[in-house]
């Protein structure tokens, strides 16, 4: 992990590692789905023997996040827009890998994902709320249109009024 000054430095970088940066987390937001299952077999199995495993999966979490803020810049938004719709919505947001770890700091770095993405991904966003069928997808919906909406200000009575109509369907 990259130390604060180290990751200050990196910054500076950003633009020109942005995209590498974002396809990496993504990469191993990949990796980390495929091994889930096994660490999650492995805890209730034998806790020794995930132990090991659950360490390289944090460890990984924490790379991804960092490799994400990266590419979380408001400056990013042109090409993240252009992904963000070519991708499937339904087993994907910008926000999901991270926060369903349920932790502040990877929550945080869901968030500012999202707030780059912007209001380009708002309707994705709505429609993957109105689809839910498990609550923690409700609720990923639900936290990047709300960190969208805190950090765009004249975003926030559109997306609340959004929020408002799905919840009334």
């Amino acid at each position: 992990m990259p130390s604060r000054e180290q990751y200050t430095v990196l910054r500076h970088w950003s633009p020109l590692l942005e995209q590498l940066a974002y396809k990496s987390g993504a990469r191993l937001s990949i990796l980390l789905d495929l091994l889930r299952p096994e660490i999650k077999e492995n805890l209730t199995a034998d806790a020794e023997k995930a132990h090991p495993q659950l360490y390289l999966y944090w460890s990984a979490l924490h790379v991804m996040a960092n490799l994400i803020l990266l590419a979380s810049d408001a400056e990013c938004r042109p090409w993240l827009d252009e992904m963000a719709s070519r991708l499937s919505w339904a087993m994907w947001t910008p926000t999901f890998p991270l926060l369903r770890e349920r932790t502040v700091w990877l929550a945080a770095c869901a968030a500012r994902s999202a707030v780059a993405f912007g209001e380009p991904v708002i309707g994705q966003y709505l429609a993957t709320l109105s689809k839910a069928a498990h609550p923690m997808k409700a609720f990923d919906a639900l936290f990047g249109l709300v960190a969208i909406a805190l950090g765009r200000e004249v975003a926030a009575d559109s997306i609340l009024s959004e929020i408002d109509l799905c919840n009334k369907l």
